[in-house]
């Protein structure tokens, strides 16, 4: 009876060890899984900062040009004006 309370024990103890093996295997699969995930996600909001500021630069330059136009138009309307 003895040795076989024994042997129960030792595989008892065997998965019990082997569980927490394997328990640590996924908690270290899962950390590598989140970190890609973060450097993902992380690359797309980079990547989307720079849409954005580039969409940013072509507003900032077309209200540029078209303050530039607008200015040319009223000298020309004062220029054709004073011609009248």
């Amino acid at each position: 009876m003895d040795e076989h309370r024994l042997k129960l024990q030792k595989e008892v103890e065997t998965h019990a060890n082997n569980s927490s093996i394997e328990l640590e295997k996924l908690a270290k699969k899962q950390v590598a899984i989140i970190e890609k995930e973060a450097k993902v996600a992380a690359a797309d909001e980079k990547k989307f900062q720079q849409q954005i500021l580039a969409s940013r630069r072509k507003i900032d330059n077309f209200l540029e040009s078209q303050k530039k136009q607008y200015k040319i138009c009223k000298e020309k309307i004062k220029e054709d004006k004073s011609k009248s």
